[in-house]
C-alpha cells in the first residue's frame, strides 16, 4: 500500500492475511484521514460525523487567524471540502449521496466532487462484507 510500508507484499498464509487485514482495515477506516474525503476518515463520512468535525476545524483555524493573520497571506484559511459521495464500489443503477443533502461545506466554500472507489479487499469478500462494515 502507497502510505503503509509495513503492508507486506504477500502474506504466507490465509490466517496471516486475516489478521493483519482486521488491523489494516481498522486503522484505514477509523483512523486514516484521506485526502479524497476532505481530511476526514470513511468512519466519519458513512456515520454523519463529517459535518460536525468540519465545523470544528473552520473554528479552530478562524481563531488561528484572528489570533495571529501574519501567519495566513492568503488570507482565513477553510479545511478542506467534504465529498458529495464517497464510494468503495459505485453502484451502477443508483445515484446514492454519502451524507444528507444538508450536510455540506458552507456557503463560499469550494463543494468537492470527489468520488472514491476502491477494491473491496479479498479478505472482506471472503467474510461476505465491505471494508466499511469489516472490522477486526
Amino acid at each position: 500500500m502507497k502510505y503503509r510500508p509495513d503492508f507486506p507484499c504477500r502474506f504466507d498464509s490465509l490466517a496471516q492475511a486475516e489478521a493483519f487485514c482486521r488491523y489494516f482495515f481498522a486503522w484505514y477506516n477509523q483512523e486514516h484521514h484521506h485526502i479524497a474525503l476532505g481530511l476526514m476518515t470513511p468512519n466519519d463520512i458513512h456515520n454523519g460525523l463529517a459535518q460536525e468535525k468540519w465545523n470544528k476545524r473552520a473554528q479552530v483555524l478562524i481563531a488561528a487567524y484572528t489570533a495571529h493573520p501574519e501567519r495566513f497571506p492568503r488570507g482565513c484559511p477553510t479545511p478542506p471540502p467534504l465529498p458529495t459521495a464517497a464510494w468503495i464500489n459505485k453502484p451502477t443503477s443508483m445515484a446514492a449521496k454519502a451524507e444528507p443533502a444538508d450536510q455540506h461545506a458552507p456557503k463560499g466554500v469550494h463543494a468537492g466532487a470527489a468520488v472514491v472507489q476502491e477494491q473491496i479487499p479479498a479478505a472482506a469478500v471472503e467474510a461476505g462484507t465491505s471494508t466499511a462494515s469489516f472490522t477486526p
